[in-house]
């Protein structure tokens, strides 16, 4: 989780943000969530994926995740990035991809090892 908070202290350099957008645009993709997938596992690994939610609300009965809403700057980078590939892709589509993905993060870790 360290290394989110350092990405997230990264991006507040506009430089760093405009940089790291053009190398991560690089991933191609076709279609909103082909392409937001592809960013986001140039940014984040499923095992910090799995620590995370969108909002950082949890149930009783759960591990507590953090919100990666608390990063603006990384969302906004997968947002960017994403549009930079598919500039027809909404902000609202992107959400919806990274939603779904840090949903089933956890999942995703144990079917990959």
């Amino acid at each position: 989780m360290a290394e989110l908070y350092a990405l997230e202290t990264f991006l507040k350099n506009e430089n760093n943000r405009k940089s790291l957008i053009a190398c991560v645009s690089k991933t191609g993709g076709s279609g909103d969530k082909d392409t937001t997938e592809r960013v986001k596992k140039e940014i984040l690994t499923n095992r910090v994926a799995s620590k995370l939610n969108w909002k950082g609300v949890v149930k009783k009965t759960t591990v507590t995740k953090v919100g990666i809403q608390t990063f603006p700057r990384v969302v906004k980078l997968v947002k960017a990035s994403a549009q930079a590939i598919e500039p027809k892709s909404t902000e609202k589509s992107i959400e919806e991809c990274i939603k779904y993905w840090l949903k089933h993060a956890k999942r995703l870790l144990f079917v990959l090892m």
